[in-house]
C-alpha cells in the first residue's frame, strides 16, 4: 500500500522497517505545509497530522486511511472523508498520561502554592509558612472518561 508518512511524528528506524513489513510503501514528507515531489494521486494511506490543512485532499485520489498523530478531528475535512468511504483514525487517548500527570502536578502546585514558594525564591525572602496543607490522608482521583 502506497504511504505517506509526514513530520508530524519522528519515526525511528525499528519503526520503519516495521510498517515496511507490514507492505507497506513508505514515501516521507518532513514538513506538511511545505511543496512536495509526490505523487498524492497514488498514496492510499496516510500518517499526517495536518496536511490537509496545506494540500487538498481532493488531490489523493486513492486515499483509503488516514492515521492521525494527534486526538482531534479539527484538521481534516470529515464531509469529504464520510462521502468518499475514506477509513479515518484518530490518535485517541494519546494525551491520557501526560494529561493526568499535568492534573497531579497542579494539585500539588495548588496544594503547596508553589508559585508563592518560586516568588519569594526569586526574591530571596526566606519567610516560613505554616499554612501549606499536607497530602497526608488526602486521596486524588482521576478519571479517565472514554
Amino acid at each position: 500500500m502506497k504511504t505517506l508518512i509526514t513530520g508530524a511524528f519522528k519515526y525511528n528506524e525499528e519503526q520503519l522497517k516495521h510498517l515496511q513489513s507490514l507492505g507497506l510503501e513508505i514515501q516521507f514528507m518532513q514538513d506538511e505545509k511545505s511543496k512536495a515531489d509526490i505523487d498524492f494521486s497514488k498514496i492510499e494511506f496516510v500518517i499526517c497530522n495536518s496536511l490537509f490543512l496545506y494540500h487538498d485532499i481532493k488531490m489523493f485520489e486513492n486515499l483509503r486511511v488516514i492515521q492521525l498523530t494527534s486526538a482531534g478531528l479539527d484538521r481534516v475535512p470529515l464531509e469529504y472523508i464520510e462521502k468518499n468511504g475514506i477509513k479515518l483514525y484518530n490518535a485517541r487517548g494519546v494525551y491520557s498520561i501526560p494529561m493526568a500527570e499535568w492534573t497531579i502536578l497542579k494539585i500539588l502546585e495548588t496544594y503547596k502554592n508553589s508559585k508563592k514558594f518560586w516568588k519569594q525564591q526569586e526574591e530571596h525572602i526566606w519567610e516560613k509558612n505554616r499554612d501549606v496543607v499536607e497530602l497526608n490522608n488526602k486521596i486524588a482521583t482521576i478519571v479517565r472518561i472514554w
